[in-house]
């Protein structure tokens, strides 16, 4: 018995009517007909899956591979399992399953890069966005197809605020019957935001108070050629088959800023769109710390050597180490100096308004003593006393 025959019972071609020939034609019309998930597919993927060392393109070839046995096997299991001629692939609507998020980018996305999120989002993605002075994040919208910008000028509100004009709290929250993004969300406060200019097909969902402007000529005060007006904060539009959120303070999502009325909710009506949120963090600076802590949990080895150190460490300074080392290296140990002349002095070009700037940013709801107060604990002395000059 040939392999003809040998299929065709085992199908059962002949009591359904067809034969080895129309099968196989039909199977061959099925693969064209589906072969582009081979491409498109790892295209979207490779989005969100870089991993380190790995290039671009080498992460295309994995996950086509990967679609490829994917497919092979779950057309195996309905062929020989289910004996029923059904073509299987990974599906593009999972892709309305996520969101997408780019927090003020550090650098600008390559074309490449740009073309597989505008891929992403027209496949039925959610991309969000959240800017406020960067110059990355309004070409990265109009690579993807998006009409909406970010403005780049401070925002300021004299009325609606918190803890000052630079914080402004957006009262103006609509459509809340149209996007569950708003869902009761009664405001959201910025902290050294800008506002949006929205494209044509966009939908405004948070605007500014009618009190607030843009400080264009950076004096902190409504000017001449400045004017009052209730400004676009948070806006939504389509992009294919997935929708772009804009949002025009990226600080929104601060653990801090979580804490107010309105953020945290739509934090959460954002976030919880989609099953999945993928962060982008391929364009941002990642701080050093999170770095060693990202790196320390993903490596089971290098987590096992950082304990042996600290253990080290410690048996060491209880058997006395520490007070050999000081002798044979007097001062080069950070615990052994004494306080005065064997401690460290700082540089005495503190830039005083730099710190105080910083501590603002990190600490938005402290209050201006406090911020000033532990600007000058942390100054040295010469600093402190220029300050005080």
């Amino acid at each position: 018995m040939g392999v003809t025959e040998t299929l065709s019972r085992y199908f059962d071609l002949a009591e359904r009517g067809t034969n080895l020939r129309t099968e196989t034609l039909a199977g061959l019309t099925t693969f064209l007909t589906m072969s582009y998930i081979i491409i498109v597919n790892p295209a979207l993927l490779s989005i969100v899956i870089s991993p380190e060392g790995v290039s671009g393109p080498r992460v295309f070839q994995m996950l086509a591979v990967v679609t490829i046995l994917a497919s092979v096997a779950g057309m195996l299991v309905m062929a020989f399992y289910a004996d029923l001629p059904f073509g299987l692939a990974p599906g593009m609507g999972l892709n309305a399953f996520f969101v997408a998020v780019v927090l003020s980018p550090d650098r600008a996305y390559t074309d490449r890069e740009a073309a597989r999120v505008r891929a992403f989002v027209r496949d039925g993605g959610s991309l969000v966005v959240a800017e406020d002075f960067g110059s990355n994040a309004d070409p990265l919208l109009d690579a993807v197809g998006a009409g909406t910008g970010f403005d780049g000028t401070l925002l300021r509100d004299e009325r609606s605020e918190w803890r000052s004009p630079a914080m402004p709290v957006a009262t103006g929250v609509t459509n809340r019957s149209e996007t569950p993004y708003t869902e009761e969300v009664s405001a959201l406060t910025l902290n050294y935001g800008t506002a949006l200019e929205p494209g044509p097909n966009a939908t405004v969902l948070v605007r500014s108070s009618p009190f607030a402007y843009l400080d264009a000529d950076g004096d902190g005060s409504l000017g001449g050629n400045e004017s009052l007006g209730a400004r676009p904060v948070v806006a939504v539009e389509p992009v294919g088959e997935g929708r772009v959120v804009a949002v025009s303070d990226a600080s929104v999502f601060l653990n801090a800023m979580l804490e107010r009325e309105g953020n945290r909710r739509f934090a959460l009506n954002l976030l919880g769109s989609g099953e999945r949120v993928l962060v982008d963090a391929s364009h941002s600076t990642v701080p050093p710390l999170s770095a060693a802590l990202v790196a320390v949990r993903s490596s089971p080895l290098l987590g096992f050597g950082l304990a042996v150190v600290v253990f080290s460490l410690v048996g060491a300074w209880g058997a006395g180490w520490t007070r050999r080392l000081r002798s044979l290296v007097p001062g080069s140990l950070p615990w052994g100096g004494r306080r005065g002349a064997d401690r460290p002095v700082p540089s005495e070009d503190v830039a005083v308004d730099a710190l105080v700037a910083y501590l603002r940013r990190r600490h938005p709801d402290w209050e201006e003593d406090r911020v000033r107060r532990v600007a000058q604990g942390v100054l040295p002395d010469g600093a402190e006393r220029r300050e005080d000059e």
